[in-house]
């Protein structure tokens, strides 16, 4: 006998890199009802700056 397992939602997170602040807050922008949290990188060493995703994936 097989159970099949379904899950209520999903998690994914994301790496962003971004070079201008408001690369940032497009993608922030398109994926706001999926966005669980976020945390952007205080470092601004280098061309690219980054920030860290959190998004769940509701069951459909």
């Amino acid at each position: 006998m097989e159970k099949e397992v379904i899950f209520d939602r999903m998690s994914i997170k994301i790496r962003v890199s971004y070079e201008k602040q408001q690369e940032l807050h497009m993608v922030l922008r398109l994926l706001h009802p999926i966005i669980q949290s976020y945390k952007a990188e205080k470092g601004e060493n280098g061309r690219y700056k980054k920030a860290y995703l959190e998004v769940r994936i509701p069951k459909n």
